[in-house]
């Protein structure tokens, strides 16, 4: 495979694992056991709090991956068309 084609994959399966994420994210920001009181419901929240602080420094963290990956992917056009250039060129 060519550098572009790898940059394509590497930036699809990037995006896909950034959107898992924040799904999982959302997902524990649904009202859970709202009903539920008590020392154990208050743990049980804040466990809740530190996972999706945790699943947000991971999806920004893909957000600047996916920023880098894109600008890889930029720069491999660009050489791989100065590259047909050069070569109808000569």
């Amino acid at each position: 495979m060519d550098e572009v084609s790898d940059f394509e994959g590497l930036l699809a399966q990037v995006r896909g694992a950034r959107a898992v994420v924040e799904a999982h994210r959302a997902a524990l920001g649904r009202p859970a056991l709202v009903w539920w009181e008590g020392v154990a419901a208050d743990r049980y929240r804040a466990l809740v709090d530190e996972r999706r602080a945790a699943l947000a420094r991971v999806g920004d963290e893909l957000g600047w991956l996916e920023e880098a990956v894109a600008g890889l992917l930029l720069i491999a056009r660009q050489e791989a068309e100065v590259g047909r250039v050069v070569g109808r060129a000569s």
